[in-house]
């Protein structure tokens, strides 16, 4: 509930790559879960399909980490992170026990600093909970992420006259990497 996992292969080298799409209700949401089993899930499967070459995480985690550290200084070569979120919740801790369990990391606020943004803007405030995750040794290959909040995709392509009458641009980004 909450994770859809697919595994791509490519039919003529054999190379296969996990991407899963996870959606983890807010904390106060009559449909919260419980984070330790939701993560530990996840972990599960990850585990399960340890064989693939490459993992790809990304979603709504619900989850705001702040300055709390997805790597460990002294042993991982990533780059830190360019923080803009300073709050940290309840999800995002247990986001990060996750993140530190499965040696994965997140791509949010690791590269060009001007394409950094909240993930989630609305009249209720402004927030990084959308995440794209990778294992640390599938970082090196990633080069460029990006967010671009739906706002900005709707003036760029003067999309407006797609929106219904009843119908608003949605308040969460779309994470490019």
């Amino acid at each position: 509930d909450g994770i859809l996992l697919v595994k791509l292969v490519n039919r003529s080298s054999g190379f296969e790559i996990l991407v899963g799409a996870c959606y983890f209700p807010p904390e106060n949401s009559p449909w919260g879960r419980n984070t330790t089993e939701y993560f530990g899930h996840l972990l599960c499967q990850l585990y399960l399909h340890s064989d693939v070459e490459s993992i790809l995480l990304l979603g709504d985690f619900n989850s705001r980490i702040g300055s709390l550290q997805d790597i460990i200084d002294c042993m991982d070569s990533i780059a830190k992170r360019h923080i803009i979120d300073e709050s940290i919740n309840q999800h995002g801790r247990a986001f990060i026990d996750f993140l530190n369990d499965g040696r994965l990391c997140i791509l949010n606020g690791r590269f060009d600093e001007c394409f950094d943004n909240f993930t989630s803007v609305s009249t209720k405030g402004r927030a990084v909970v959308d995440y794209i995750c990778v294992p640390h040794d599938v970082f090196p290959l990633c080069s460029d992420f990006r967010v671009d909040t739906c706002n900005t995709i709707v003036e760029k392509y003067n999309l407006y006259q797609l929106l219904g009458n009843r119908s608003k641009v949605p308040d969460h980004a779309v994470l490019l990497t």
